[in-house]
């Protein structure tokens, strides 16, 4: 049997990386990733296939909660995507978003801000960019704000987003999950009928996303009862005062 060349050894450990992947194998995945990263790094392939593999491989990290190295990761791949395609590049804003999420799931919303201001100043600039990239990144900025208590700046960053996919009839999953959040911090400032609206809307958008957003829709939903029997109190808290 011929032996298997480098190139040939690096495209079996990525496939087999993206087949653990698909089968909930995280573990085996980020072994087969890592592997590949390896060998990506004794080859003369496009920096580009590493910078992907660095980025992968930090979701991953992230998923598993070993979110120092894929702080590490994500830090690697944005040295190499400055490097390769410049520092006001799409690809950078992608990675500074990724590395801004997890500081912001990771509970520091402070030290995520900057890096996503930085990566829609890039959006807004860079040529070519999509919108739902952009859309995106607003809301996650809107929702690093909203857990700083800066519900007025982060409405007005929703409302940017909102109107950005509205105008470009967006696919419903990513408007739904955007309602979803404005109904949230509707429901924080106090303003539970237009939080019982914003969930309505979020549950269609995302009844009609498919499938592939049945865990937001399952979110969404259980916000919406929430956001009801809220307002129901209310309303019947109002009416037990009218009648004394």
């Amino acid at each position: 049997m011929a032996r298997q060349s480098a190139g040939e050894h690096l495209k079996q450990r990525m496939q087999s990386g993206q087949d653990a992947l698909t089968t909930g194998q995280l573990e085996n995945a980020v072994t087969e990733w890592s592997a590949a990263l390896r060998s990506a790094q004794r080859l003369p392939v496009p920096e580009a296939l590493r910078t992907t593999l660095r980025n992968n491989l930090a979701a991953l990290y992230d998923s598993l909660g070993r979110k120092p190295q894929a702080r590490r990761m994500y830090e690697q791949a944005l040295t190499a995507a400055e490097q390769q395609h410049g520092p006001q590049s799409q690809p950078v804003a992608t990675i500074l978003n990724n590395l801004a999420e997890l500081e912001r799931s990771g509970g520091s919303p402070a030290r995520a801000e900057p890096l996503f201001r930085k990566a829609l100043t890039i959006l807004e600039q860079a040529p070519g960019g999509s919108y739902q990239q952009f859309a995106g990144v607003l809301a996650n900025t809107a929702e690093c704000l909203r857990e700083q208590g800066r519900l007025e700046e982060a409405t007005a960053l929703n409302a940017r987003a909102l109107a950005l996919l509205e105008s470009q009839a967006a696919t419903p999953g990513p408007t739904g999950v955007l309602l979803n959040n404005m109904a949230q911090i509707e429901e924080q400032c106090g303003n539970l009928w237009e939080a019982v609206s914003l969930h309505h809307r979020a549950s269609v958008s995302l009844e009609q996303a498919g499938p592939s957003f049945d865990g937001q829709r399952r979110t969404a939903l259980a916000n919406y009862a929430k956001a009801l029997r809220k307002y129901a109190a209310s309303i019947e808290q109002q009416l037990g005062t009218k009648s004394r």
